[in-house]
């Protein structure tokens, strides 16, 4: 290497030298040092979640019903299924329930067997089942509406089950939401205090909806349709629970 190209390398490295050191008097004279969070760079906060609930009362229910036949062949089965499932959903309309609010859920058609004891099974025939879901929204005749449909096609007419739901549960949600947030808000404040730190604003919130379900113990139910009647199912409709859960990010103020 030259004389003349040694001497520029030199220069160069003082004169970089020289403008560190210019940068570093600057920065001490400003009274100013760079900031480092404890938490790596990242904005220090605190998480929190909140739960809030609202109850209200169901106001439209769901009849779960099934009609199950068997016959010799699948002709006469499905035949049979067919009058018996037009049956009950003639008894659902009669009782007030909207065509709209009647549907199919399901259908199904299998070989039935007898199975004596030591031989083979037996083929007996044909099992056709058909099920049908009808949202009731008269909850005053639903006891009535329920007698009527498990008893129009006879004996092939299995009930699987009731639900109870709100039609619009908006109302609620925003109670619950008040009720999570004011919830979480609490606890951050709570946090905040023990930690000898001032709350700041909300930078993140994520909120989980549960299932809205009835709730039995402490509820004073509302027994709907004659209990005295014979022929009406007693229902007892309950209160339905809505239920928020979020989860809060809040900075140190």
């Amino acid at each position: 290497m030259s004389r003349s190209m040694r001497l520029l390398i030199v220069s160069v490295v003082v004169l970089l030298a020289v403008g560190a050191g210019l940068a570093g008097a600057a920065i001490a004279g400003s009274g100013t040092t760079p900031a480092v969070s404890s938490s790596g760079g990242r904005q220090e906060g605190i998480t929190v979640q909140g739960q809030g609930q609202s109850e209200g009362t169901p106001d439209v229910m769901r009849l779960s019903l099934s009609v199950d036949v068997t016959k010799s062949t699948i002709q006469n089965a499905l035949d049979a299924s067919n009058s018996a499932v037009a049956k009950v959903m003639s008894a659902l309309r009669k009782s007030g329930v909207a065509q709209k609010d009647i549907q199919t859920t399901g259908l199904s058609i299998d070989r039935a067997y007898t199975y004596p004891k030591g031989a083979p099974p037996r083929l007996r025939g044909y099992h056709v089942g058909n099920s049908v879901q009808a949202k009731i929204r008269d909850l005053k005749n639903a006891g009535k509406t329920i007698s009527a449909s498990a008893t129009a096609a006879g004996n092939a007419v299995r009930i699987d089950g009731i639900s109870f739901d709100l039609q619009d549960n908006v109302a609620l949600l925003k109670s619950a939401r008040d009720a999570a947030m004011a919830d979480a808000k609490t606890k951050a404040d709570q946090y905040a205090n023990d930690s000898g730190r001032k709350l700041g604003k909300v930078v993140v919130i994520t909120e989980q909806q549960q299932p809205s379900y009835p709730v039995f113990a402490g509820a004073v139910p509302a027994v709907i349709g004659s209990i005295a009647g014979p022929s009406y199912v007693p229902i007892a409709a309950g209160v339905q629970q809505v239920t928020v859960t979020i989860t809060v990010v809040y900075e140190f103020a």
